[in-house]
């Protein structure tokens, strides 16, 4: 009978390179999208840092109105950006998260449709709010950019 453990090993070990370098290989992958925040942001978007702050539903379209105020002033130029992430309303779903490597749910970051929420406001009007977006914001040279995410009772 010939001993087959040296032979074993000898696959076990070169099998353990071969997943490990696929690995690497996959980590490397990037999206089109996160390729575009890479671009904006001047750095390794994975490595940025975020602060968060969030607001009571009500305060929705006070933030909307806000944020419309300021990033609507010229110079400044502003884009919404869809972010695609599955239950990313019900999740708690941060941006650190979406950043991070292979994305939430070991999907990579990807670009969708900007989420939006009408509000019902006094005297009938309506306004329209994002609900899920990233604003990608320049003024002159420098980039900033704001996320908003707003949960919201159905």
């Amino acid at each position: 009978m010939i001993d087959d453990a040296p032979r074993s090993a000898s696959f076990a070990v070169a099998f353990k390179q071969f997943i490990d370098a696929t690995n690497a290989e996959a980590a490397k992958e990037t999206t089109p999208l996160f390729d575009r925040l890479r671009e904006y942001l001047g750095a390794e978007p994975a490595k940025a840092p975020v602060v968060t702050e969030e607001f009571d539903n009500w305060d929705h379209p006070n933030v909307q109105v806000a944020l419309d105020a300021v990033l609507g002033k010229a110079p400044r130029t502003t884009e919404i950006v869809g972010i695609a992430a599955q239950n990313k309303r019900f999740g708690g779903v941060t941006f650190s998260d979406l950043l991070s490597a292979g994305g939430p749910w070991g999907r990579p970051l990807a670009e969708a449709a900007v989420d939006y929420v009408n509000f019902h406001l006094e005297d009938d009007k309506v306004l329209t709010c994002v609900q899920y977006g990233l604003f990608l914001a320049r003024q002159g040279p420098r980039a900033f950019s704001r996320r908003s995410r707003q949960r919201c009772a159905s």
